[in-house]
């Protein structure tokens, strides 16, 4: 038997919450209900992995995790855990819609090999430092708030600003007038529909945009309209990528086949784990499209995994890994530091990162397996 060889798997439920309600086109959230994935070796190897399931985007929720999970559990009781490969196919076969689920799993599994190794994961995968800067995102919200939440992250040296929008055209537009009156051409404007509007509805809307120095919009149209997609692409004055629109490797090759985007969203918890996500990179790469790495609603344990992913990823340009600001507690030891806009990992092995399971208090909900 393999040293490597999974001896206990453990299911932990936590309910983070938020500073202050984060709203977007899709939903509002309070709080992040995340399911963490303990993997324990014949040899006593920890690894560890995160999902944030997202309904509006995944179509789970913490009691399909939990589901799900005690499934997989099943199934790599027993399994040599640096089988990657043949343990997330079967994965994505089995649960080919449970994406962040599967990528806790995967996450826990490559913590785990890269442990094993004596690695930090982004050496583990072929990665290499460098400067990590993230934007920062702002919630919908009144717009003079609006606008004064991104003079305060200008203040605390955000550079990028990623602003949410679609419930309300013109309320959109005079929050990105505003922030460009206050904060001048210095800062980087990003914008995210999250599918809020329809082909030609956001033809207009952007073009309205464009003159205040838009760097790209997200997922305007909705993530089944790719020829809508497409049709933005081609026609709108600021810069189109896709979010919802591409979970995984499969919808990352129509992207490239298909339409003329030149920016995509990659994010774990989508395309339901590291391998798959790094599939989409090469996909995206060898298209010649740009990528932005991004998260959902994760702790600095999923954080720190996607921060050494980004290292080893060819396409991403950009990082969106900045959930630690919206989370009110930060239930995780070790990890990524964030230092305002600016990242840094660790040199640690495996992702260098735990859930605190005796300081989350009674929140937090064990199930062993």
């Amino acid at each position: 038997m393999p040293a490597t060889t999974i001896r206990k798997i453990e299911i932990y439920a936590l309910a983070i919450p938020l500073r202050e309600p984060f709203q977007i086109a899709l939903q509002t959230a309070t709080v992040a209900e995340n399911v963490f994935v303990r993997v324990t070796t014949e040899n006593g190897i920890e690894g560890w992995g995160e999902a944030s399931p997202l309904h509006a985007v995944t179509g789970e929720t913490v009691d399909t995790c939990i589901a799900a999970g005690r499934f997989v559990a099943e199934r790599l009781r027993g399994r040599d855990a640096v089988e990657l490969s043949t343990l997330q196919n079967e994965m994505a076969s089995e649960l080919p819609h449970n994406t962040s689920l599967r990528s806790a799993f995967d996450m826990a599994l490559h913590d785990v090999a890269a442990r094993a190794a004596g690695m930090p994961l982004f050496r583990f995968l072929g990665g290499s430092p460098r400067e990590l800067i993230t934007d920062i995102t702002l919630g919908i919200g009144e717009a003079e708030a609006t606008i004064e939440k991104a003079r305060r992250a200008a203040d605390m040296g955000f550079r990028n600003l990623k602003i949410k929008m679609g419930l309300d055209a013109w309320r959109d537009l005079r929050v990105v007038e505003g922030i460009r009156s206050t904060l001048g051409p210095a800062t980087s404007l990003r914008l995210d529909a999250n599918q809020a509007w329809e082909r030609h509805e956001a033809v207009a809307n952007l073009g309205r945009m464009a003159e205040h120095g838009i760097q790209f919009c997200e997922q305007p149209v909705p993530h089944h309209d790719v020829s809508g997609l497409d049709h933005v692409a081609r026609l709108s004055p600021v810069a189109v990528m896709a979010d919802e629109a591409a979970f995984g490797p499969h919808e990352m090759l129509r992207l490239v086949r298909e339409t003329t985007v030149p920016y995509v969203n990659l994010k774990v918890a989508k395309a339901g784990g590291l391998r798959p996500t790094l599939q989409s990179d090469t996909i995206a790469h060898a298209g010649g499209l740009q990528a932005m790495l991004g998260c959902m609603m994760e702790s600095r344990l999923g954080l720190s995994a996607s921060v050494h992913l980004a290292l080893a990823c060819q396409s991403v340009r950009f990082l969106d890994l900045d959930t630690v600001f919206e989370l009110a507690e930060d239930p995780i030891v070790g990890g990524v530091t964030y230092e305002g806009e600016r990242i840094t990992s660790s040199e640690a092995p495996g992702i260098g990162a735990v859930l605190d399971v005796a300081g989350a208090g009674a929140r937090l909900m064990h199930l062993v397996e």
